[in-house]
């Protein structure tokens, strides 16, 4: 049985200019019936001394804060790993410790998978900013949710609106249902990235969704997110996460290799629009061929193409975005 009605489980790495202001925004919610769950993946910075000074302050508020403090830096995916063997809680989010929550965001999302019994998975809209403008967000991700569920599993993947977001603060699954897929609380981590695409697919595919529409969580872009800051990784962490979370669900072959040919087509799209970027001629060739092989060119590949194969071309291009 749960203990708790909720775990808010988090990755910190040299994040002490973050997590005071995070776990102050913890503390400052309308819902508190939930427990904490800091993983500090090797941090080289203060932020263990500034854990250690908030976990008696939630203790003298009598909130659950586990934390587990890593030697070594592992990465975004095994921090993950890591705290999902420690969650008690019927649901479970997991934010980034330099975004930040409305007063309102546990509760709202609580009271939605409360009054949805069904759903499995809830997402909730968020607002995008540059850190250097707080005043008016660039843009709201899941400002509009996909009619249909098959739309909603395929724009994921693609993931080329910014309509579908990925801040990892907007999303609250049941744990039943996440144990249900990983009975063993392990994800994929042998690559640092990749904890909520295999956490949050397997539910929009196989479970069954929720939207929340009030916008209660903003996101923060200023290039160094806790969640990718200092890690290891390129393009390929995309499709390498999907091939595993495909084969774990287990699915049939034909669906199975659907899915992966679009996240290897969402890689290899990726690779090129680099290329372009850093004179790669090989890399964006390589991955011209790889769409090829995948039927994923589109009208914008080939123009993308022709960007890469005449240099005069392509430097004009670079002026302009």
């Amino acid at each position: 049985m749960n203990s708790v009605k909720l775990s808010i489980l988090s990755p910190c790495y040299n994040g002490d200019k973050f997590i005071a202001r995070y776990l102050d925004n913890i503390l400052e919610q309308t819902f508190m019936d939930f427990e904490v769950i800091i993983i500090n993946d090797g941090s080289k910075d203060n932020s263990n001394e500034i854990i250690h000074k908030y976990q008696k302050i939630f203790a003298d508020k009598g909130i659950a804060f586990k934390y587990l403090n890593k030697k070594v830096n592992e990465g975004h995916a095994k921090a993950i790993n890591d705290g999902l063997k420690l969650v008690d809680g019927q649901y479970l989010m997991w934010p980034d410790i330099d975004d930040y929550m409305h007063k309102n965001h546990l509760e709202a999302h609580v009271k939605y998978m409360e009054s949805h019994d069904s759903v499995d998975l809830a997402i909730g809209k968020s607002a995008v900013y540059n850190i250097k403008n707080l005043s008016t967000p660039l843009y709201y991700a899941w400002e509009k949710f996909p009619v249909t569920k098959e739309k909603l599993v395929n724009e994921f993947i693609l993931a080329e609106d910014k309509n579908i977001g990925f801040m990892s603060g907007t999303f609250i699954i049941k744990t039943d249902f996440l144990w249900k897929i990983y009975p063993d609380r392990n994800i994929y981590s042998e690559i640092f990235v990749g904890p909520t695409i295999q956490m949050v697919f397997p539910a929009l595919y196989l479970g069954k969704t929720g939207y929340i529409k009030e916008c209660t969580f903003d996101y923060y872009i200023h290039g160094n997110n806790q969640h990718i800051a200092n890690e290891k990784r390129d393009f390929s962490s995309i499709q390498i996460v999907y091939e595993n979370v495909v084969n774990h669900l287990k699915l049939d072959n034909n669906e199975s290799e659907r899915i992966k040919r679009m996240a290897r087509n969402v890689t290899n799209r990726l690779n090129l629009g680099y290329a372009i970027k850093n004179g790669e001629k090989k890399m964006g060739i390589d991955a011209w061929r790889n769409l090829s092989k995948d039927d994923g060119i589109r009208f914008k590949e080939i123009i993308k193409y022709l960007i890469l194969k005449i240099e005069p071309l392509r430097r004009l291009y670079l002026k302009t975005i």
